[in-house]
């Protein structure tokens, strides 16, 4: 059917012809009735709508062979590539695109890839205008086969499809050859041209060979794996946390060489990391830098670990004492110094958050608390004050999601709120605006829905709201508006903080809070309406950035007459957590400080033999809201004014982890009676021990390693006697370092071995945990690798090999000469255009429809309809030529003459009375000449009468007559004297 100039998309509709016999023979009954010329040409009129209908159904298609090619350059732009190599790329594919002249309707596009790709240029028959590269590709990685992929679906319809790749073949993501097959079935070849270079001296560290796990004291060896290109001599150094342990210097020779530090001793317990560098010592010997390193870890075991952060150390200072005495080791870190990678956690059971307010931690830092608490089974607990939970401002945020608890209050009647009013003058600043609605959105975003804000700026010549003292339960309602705001060169604070206060005091809020931000140009309002703000308990704190010259003391004054705080900021980066630290002012609404004694709710193991005879009182509490299926120890106890409960002490399970939220302190604000409390101790201590990530027992040792583009964990199940352990059902997941969990699929590949290979797509650490049931309960095993460099560093030289294989596959040719490659020859395989034309097909069915129905209720003397037709084709063209050129008597006097013929013709005709007696019809009249000017019979007249008058009219004595003119006189004379013995009713007339 392809060598067919036509095709049918479904072509089952066919069948449908099978019905055309029955339709002749139908019609042909149907029909009987019509001339026999008629008859045909309606049936067959008929038949042939009904086959256009189902060409049309069966979608009819013409086919067209099309020579038209289009070609789409793939070019590797990874890490891999040298720079001027790529640079060279982009030359070569302009030179090559050049040579299509001959082929004016060929097309050339351009797709760009690292570990992502993209089109950088889309296939068009436009000369190729290519000066740089502007596409994002993300260069630490090579994936050959998604920018296969992605070029076959750029293809345009109707054309020869050719890829030409451009690359070194070096792909560490992804399976290119997949993708080469799936081409060549779409009809696409693939042409490949390799990109050579060479590292003649190259130096790199392939692997740091380090067991995860050591014991307090045993001696272990650290091994470095060094790859070189030639013979040379290194120095290279052994770090552990940062400090030097060990530096050699070794001579190198070619390929691999191995490299030991022994007898390292370990004397505490906890994480250690460790990296090694290498340094050729020949200057000219390394090209590639980023290969130079290496780094890993280990944990040394022992006592349980858990981390304890605060903003300072005295808030926790009770809750430390206590956990040490309990001989939990206890690190301490205030926000600042946390660390900020998954492997430094490996040796923590626990992190404890102790008033730590949101803005203290990055995004990345919660999304990474969130992963090692759900991926990682580490235990994760927040302790109340001033800066935790929703008062923190922790709404909507990574911790929150792992916490038992939400920071909305849902259930309270009563509840205290707040009202912030930011006044905004921030146009002269450096980026000013931009900065402001970032620092806007971001306090609108840790407000309680039950709170308020607004935003009241200087523009178009005026002070104005942004929107006034809206609910923040219409907060995407203020982030839209915040989209284009741009406030202007604000002259004056007097009209616009007045205007702020007015809006406050009518806010139905507790607390109320003003912030200014401004570089203090604009004239201070007068002590009076600071005054009167004061009055109506609204504090005013002001941020001043981008002052001109020295610190405004007005911006100072403002913030002391407003009971507020004064920010003098060098540097726009610090805006934020001022922003959200003042924003704090009013979540402070979510703190309780009235005195009362925890009720105790449920029975769980953490409050084993602690509060039998109650618990002491606390003096506040943060307020949240429990999650479903949290488990609530503690509470705060109805009251008459208040019939819901708080939560004090929740807890639950959040995937491999556990968390706790005590919303209540640790310390001497809120709990200086527990801090007397005998049980003290014990309950901290079971809290602690039971949010803690559980131990595991010494069946196992790991091993990691890096293939090729793969993370490669392999798990040894040893028992204490040395049995190897078969059979076990692990659950693994592997942690990326973007804090993304991979699940991955374990396998026994021997008794007692178990390995889990994950896909290396950026440097940075891979954690991989373990998870297994022992004795029914849940148990974690976690490990890592650290990846120094991108996989781009580690193959050096042209995969040869690769690119061959994905040029066979792909039906085309390996260009060891590219200069020489011609992409633009006929050697493809012909492509056809495709026209519908069904569209067409049922439009001419509609039209023939409509001829077979006039040819079928419509009678037409055809042969009569040619004679007058060509009769007046004829005249229309004698007339054309006889028309006179100038007025003469002589047409004047034909004129006359015609009017005296008519005038006669006229008065000869007298109509006669109707007969009496009409059993025999009179003789019908004749005219010796026509009477071009009679008038018809009026229309009033009944047709018996007209007939009548018609057939009584006397004859002419005589006149010319033409014989076309007697004809038809003679036939309307009959058919009158027919109409007339049908009204009659006479049955001898109508035999006759």
């Amino acid at each position: 059917m392809s060598d067919l100039p036509f095709e049918f998309g479904a072509p089952w509709f066919l069948l449908l012809a099978l019905v055309l016999p029955l339709v002749y023979w139908l019609s042909r009954r149907s029909l009987a009735g019509l001339p026999r010329l008629r008859r045909t040409s309606a049936i067959s009129l008929r038949c042939l709508v009904l086959l256009l209908v189902i060409f049309a159904l069966a979608e009819f298609r013409w086919l067209k062979d099309n020579a038209r090619l289009a070609v789409i350059f793939v070019a590797d732009l990874s890490e891999s590539i040298p720079a001027d190599k790529r640079d060279a790329e982009r030359r070569y594919m302009v030179l090559k695109s050049e040579e299509r002249e001959e082929y004016p309707e060929d097309q050339v596009g351009v797709v760009v890839f690292g570990k992502v790709p993209g089109i950088e240029w889309s296939p068009k028959t436009s000369p190729l205008e290519l000066t740089s590269y502007a596409t994002l590709i993300e260069p630490q990685a090579t994936d050959i086969g998604a920018a296969i992929r992605l070029a076959v679906a750029a293809f345009p319809q109707g054309y020869g499809m050719r890829i030409v790749l451009l690359s070194d073949g070096n792909e560490n993501v992804g399976a290119a050859l997949d993708e080469v097959y799936n081409a060549r079935a779409h009809g696409v070849s693939v042409d490949v041209v390799p990109i050579t270079y060479n590292y003649p001296q190259e130096v790199s560290i392939e692997k740091l060979l380090l067991d995860g796990e050591q014991r307090i004291g045993e001696p272990f060896d650290v091994g470095v794996v060094i790859g070189s290109t030639h013979d040379t001599e290194a120095r290279v150094e052994l770090y552990q946390n940062d400090r030097l342990v060990s530096r050699k210097q070794i001579a190198l020779t070619e390929g691999k060489n191995v490299l030991e530090f022994p007898g390292i001793r370990l004397d505490r317990v906890g994480q250690y990391r460790y990296h090694a560098l290498v340094d050729p010592v020949g200057a000219t010997d390394d090209s590639v830098f980023q290969n130079n390193e290496a780094h890993g870890f280990t944990i040394v075991g022992g006592a349980p670990r858990i981390l304890v952060c605060a903003p300072d150390r005295t808030e926790v200072v009770d809750l430390i004492r206590a956990l040490e005495e309990e001989t939990i080791t206890v690190d301490f870190r205030t926000a600042e110094t946390l660390p900020q990678t998954i492997p430094a956690y490996f040796d923590y059971d626990a992190v404890v958050m102790a008033n730590v307010p949101a803005h203290s931690l990055s995004e990345d830092m919660m999304r990474m608390f969130e992963s090692l608490v759900k991926n990682l089974g580490l235990g994760f607990m927040m302790v109340g004050g001033e800066g935790s939970f929703g008062a923190g401002g922790y709404q909507k945020t990574p911790v929150e999601r792992l916490l038992p608890v939400e920071m909305e209050i849902k259930h309270k009647k009563v509840l205290p709120n707040g009202a912030i009013a930011m006044v905004v003058h921030s146009c002269e600043l450096g980026n000013g605006n931009l900065w402001a609605r970032k620092v806007i959105q971001g306090a609108i975003k840790v407000l309680s829905p039950r709170d308020y804000a607004g935003v009241i700026h200087f523009t178009g010549g005026r002070d104005q709201w942004l929107f006034d003292m809206l609910p923040v339960s219409r907060r995407r309602e203020m982030l839209g508006l915040l989209q284009n705001f741009n406030p202007g060169d604000m002259p004056s604070f007097q009209g616009i903080v007045r205007m702020a206060r007015e809006s406050l005091v009518q806010t139905p809020a507790s607390i109320k809070h003003m912030i200014i931000l401004s570089d203090g140009d604009p004239m201070p309002p007068p002590p009076s309406e600071m005054s009167t703000i004061r009055q109506n308990n609204i504090t005013v704190s002001t941020i001043c950035y981008g002052a001109h010259g020295t610190v405004p003391a007005a911006m100072k004054t403002l913030a002391q007459q407003g009971g507020g705080r004064f920010y003098y900021l060098q540097s726009p980066n610090n805006l934020p957590e001022i922003f959200l630290r003042e924003t704090m002012t009013v979540t402070k609404s979510l703190i309780s400080e009235e005195p009362f004694l925890p009720l105790k709710q449920a029975h769980h193991s953490v409050l084993q033999g602690i509060g039998v005879d109650g618990f002491p009182g606390l003096d506040g509490y943060v307020l949240t809201t429990p999650k479903e299926t949290a488990s609530i120890l503690l509470v705060h106890p109805p009251t008459a004014e208040d019939p819901t409960v708080d939560p004090v002490l929740a807890l639950w399970s959040y995937g491999l982890g556990k968390s706790i939220a005590f919303t209540s302190d640790a310390g001497a604000r809120w709990g200086g009676d527990w801090v007397a409390w005998d049980q003290y101790r014990q309950y901290w201590s079971q809290v602690i021990r039971w949010v803690m990530r559980p131990r595991t027992d010494d069946r196992f040792r790991a091993t990691r390693s890096i293939e090729g583009s793969e993370a490669l964990f392999v798990i040894d199940a040893i028992t204490l006697d040395g049995q190897l352990v078969t059979d076990m059902k692990f659950d693994a997941t592997i942690v990326t370092p973007d804090f993304e969990p991979v699940p991955a699929r374990v396998r026994q590949t021997a008794p007692g071995k178990y390995e889990v290979r994950s896909p290396i797509s950026k440097q940075g650490a891979y954690v991989a945990t373990f998870s297994y049931k022992k004795d029914g309960i849940q148990q974690t095993f976690v490990t890592g690798l650290s990846v120094p460099y991108s996989a781009e560093y580690r193959q050096l030289k042209t995969n040869q090999n690769l690119l061959r294989k994905i040029a066979d596959a792909g039906g085309g040719r390996f260009h060891d000469d590219p200069i020489g490659a011609d992409f633009f020859s006929r050697d493809f395989q012909i492509s056809k255009d495709i026209h519908n034309v069904w569209y067409a097909l049922l439009l001419a069915a509609l039209c023939f429809f409509f001829v077979d129905v006039f040819i079928r209720r419509v009678v037409v003397d055809y042969r009569q309809a040619i004679v007058i037709a060509f009769q007046r084709t004829l005249a229309f063209l004698n007339l054309r030529q006889a028309q006179p050129t100038t007025s003469d008597g002589r047409l004047a006097t034909l004129l006359e003459r015609k009017t005296q013929i008519r005038d006669a013709a006229r008065s000869r005709y007298r109509p006669t009375e109707r007969p009496t007696d009409l059993s025999t019809p009179p003789a019908p009249a004749v005219f010796e000449e026509p009477l071009p000017s009679a008038k018809k019979p009026s229309t009033t007249r009944s047709r018996g009468t007209a007939a009548a008058s018609a057939e009584t009219s006397p004859k002419p004595s005589d006149g010319p007559l033409d014989s076309a003119s007697g004809v038809f006189t003679s036939r309307l004379l009959q058919a009158k004297k027919r109409a007339l013995r049908s009204d009659l009713g006479s049955e001898k007339d109508k035999e006759e």
